[in-house]
């Protein structure tokens, strides 16, 4: 490992209360492999500054979880807060993740919250604002996103060319489900939904310039 803040592997268990980490290069916070857990309360990441790809300000994968509350990911690269694969999954509870940047190597992207291959997140009460690319992504047959009380604002374009500042991108088969959430400016679309069995549902929801 090389340029983490704080790891939980391989079925570890980290608990971090009114901590901050700052200007780490890889990820701020980093969740990896099945059985592992990272609860992290009143905690804030910001300023990654790696010199390629990631920089994330929290990363969850292979089956870890992320259990959030009054976290707040700024300033940091490419993703603010990932998960990715199978069994892989986030609760966050009144979450802020804003300002993320593009990474350094690809100068693309900047989201601010993604699920992907198969995993599953849950957030309630959270902000994401003043990211690039969607503020909100869900990519990929058995992903779930679900979001209750979520605003998203500002989300403006990276360099790439397709599928830019929307406030929620749910793609290439995945699911999502928001309540009581607002989409706010985001430069392309509100919502932008796409792929062969990808189906988002919105219920007391508002989309708007």
């Amino acid at each position: 490992f090389n340029g983490f803040g704080l790891v939980a592997h391989s079925g570890a268990l980290v608990t971090a209360l009114r901590v901050r980490v700052r200007h780490v290069s890889a990820a701020g916070m980093l969740g990896e492999g099945a059985g592992s857990l990272l609860k992290a309360t009143r905690v804030l990441v910001d300023g990654t500054r790696t010199v390629g790809n990631d920089g994330f300000g929290a990363q969850a994968w292979l089956g870890a979880k992320l259990v959030l509350q009054s976290v707040r990911l700024h300033g940091n690269r490419e993703v603010g807060l990932t998960a990715n694969g199978s069994g892989t999954s986030v609760v966050a509870r009144g979450l802020v993740v804003d300002g993320t940047l593009p990474s350094t190597a690809s100068v693309v992207q900047g989201l601010g919250i993604a699920a992907s291959n198969g995993a599953h997140v849950e957030l309630f009460g959270t902000v994401s604002i003043g990211n690039r690319h969607a503020a909100l992504a869900a990519a990929h047959l058995g992903t779930q996103l679900v979001a209750r009380g979520v605003v998203t604002a500002d989300t403006v374009a990276d360099s790439s060319s397709s599928f830019i500042g929307t406030g929620l991108n749910v793609i290439l088969g995945a699911q999502a489900l928001l309540t009581g959430a607002r989409l706010s400016r985001g430069q392309l679309a509100g919502l932008f939904c796409s792929g062969a069995g990808t189906r988002v549902g919105l219920s007391d929801c508002v989309i708007d310039a």
